[in-house]
């Protein structure tokens, strides 16, 4: 009697394991559901209007502009960059991760999505993207 007793319960314990796993997988899936379905509130920092009236949420002025020390990094293509090289237009600038694969991607959406709307006045602007 006791093989079978044993026998049993190695059953029933493979079982809740292997429930408790469907459980986790499910209560998983609903978390990540639930995450797409609902976007983060935004963050209030104040709103600027461009000549078109557009306006734009959660972007900080910095008025007067601050002046940065010259700075060297390397860009995608593994060449250095100086800030220094990209004298003579405005800079658009921000700092993501390099595996990102939330915020990251809807910050360079953003980009593309400024420069879409200011048409040719974006020729006057760098985008740079500093991953960290």
């Amino acid at each position: 009697m006791k093989p079978k007793s044993r026998s049993l319960l190695v059953t029933q314990l493979l079982y809740s394991l292997i429930a408790g796993l469907l459980i986790g997988i499910a209560a998983l899936a609903l978390f990540l559901l639930h995450n797409r379905l609902n976007p983060p509130e935004p963050v209030e920092s104040g709103s600027f209007r461009i000549e078109s009236g557009a306006i734009f949420e959660g972007v900080i002025t910095i008025d007067p502009p601050l002046a940065i020390q010259d700075f060297t990094l390397t860009n995608q293509e593994g060449e250095a960059t100086s800030l220094s090289d990209l004298r003579g237009k405005h800079i658009l600038l921000t700092f993501g991760f390099t595996h990102c694969p939330d915020i990251c991607p809807l910050t360079l959406n953003d980009f593309d999505r400024t420069r879409e709307m200011l048409g040719a006045a974006a020729e006057k602007i760098h985008f740079v993207f500093i991953s960290v």
